[in-house]
């Protein structure tokens, strides 16, 4: 009678674990010299070397070696001759900055002040009281004449014998308070001018002023701001190069092996085998006990 067979030994785990992980690596590996893809441009080219083995501990004292890799940009000679002079002039010119730095020193040593500028003027207001005054002292200048005036026309009526209750008084005296009423008038508009005119003369004494200020402000101004200007433009003497445009280069990855899996396929593979070998037998032995007891049971009826 066959023996059964015994169940396959489950894989070892640790194994298993290191063994896929050698097939990561060597997955790993592989891409990378995939993906090292030198590139090539009108203005410059992108080139990838294996430098050399990266060591990674595989933690049971042993180690996995990857290849390490760099990558370096070669611009074309002419761009490499504009990169060399723009690094030429910039080095002068910081070296220049430097030295021109003294000067910012100097104009910030004290803070920004308005001493000994020119004042600025007071904004003008038009005069109300100015124009009144100037209207009372053309009546008051006015005055004396006008009363002489108005004496001698009552004597010269009075000459004529035309009394005050005559119409022809009357007439003469409308007359004359309306040359009066013009005056006033005119006397009215005068002033008004007068005052316009003071007005705009200081409004334009006011507006010299405040140019004359801003403009001395202006001045000190650039004075302290021109030698940090000045080392600014050094600062950002150059030219671009033009710098080659690399493309994005499309990735090929390698899957990695399921090593895990197929050593539990494996398994689940033998341990099946072993299972259906044990049916197979146990049902064969089976039948022979079955043939053995009808043997028996007949030698006992006879």
């Amino acid at each position: 009678m066959g023996k059964s067979t015994s169940s396959p030994a489950p894989p070892n785990p640790a194994q298993m674990a290191q063994q896929q992980t050698q097939s990561n690596m060597q997955t790993a590996a592989a891409n990378s010299y995939l993906n090292a893809i030198n590139q090539y441009t009108p203005y410059g080219n992108q080139i990838w070397t294996e430098t050399g083995q990266r060591k990674i501990g595989d933690g049971q004292g042993g180690f996995y070696e990857l290849p390490e890799w760099s990558v370096r940009t070669e611009l074309t000679p002419q761009q490499q001759k504009i990169s060399d002079a723009q690094q030429a002039a910039s080095l002068s010119a910081s070296e220049l900055a430097r030295d021109y730095a003294t000067r910012i020193r100097d104009a910030t040593a004290t803070p920004f002040n308005y001493e000994g500028l020119p004042a600025g003027g007071v904004a003008p207001v038009y005069d109300k009281d100015y124009r009144q005054h100037t209207y009372d002292t053309i009546l008051q200048r006015a005055q004396p004449q006008q009363q002489a005036d108005q004496r001698a026309l009552i004597q010269r009526l009075a000459d004529q014998g035309i009394g005050i209750n005559d119409a022809g008084y009357q007439s003469a005296m409308r007359a004359y308070d309306s040359g009066v009423n013009d005056f006033r008038l005119g006397a009215d508009l005068q002033s008004q001018q007068m005052a316009a005119n003071d007005y705009n003369t200081a409004l334009q004494s006011f507006g010299a002023q405040n140019t004359q200020r801003d403009r001395a402000i202006n001045e000190r101004l650039m004075q302290r701001n021109q030698p940090i200007n000045e080392v600014a433009a050094l600062l950002g003497t150059g030219s671009g190069v033009q710098m080659p445009q690399f493309q994005n280069t499309q990735q090929q990855p390698v899957a990695p092996t399921d090593v895990m899996g197929a050593y539990q396929m494996n398994y689940q593979g033998q341990l099946a085998n072993s299972q259906a070998q044990n049916q197979s037998q146990q049902a064969a032995q089976g039948g022979l006990y079955g043939l053995g007891s009808a043997a028996i049971m007949a030698a006992a009826m006879f």
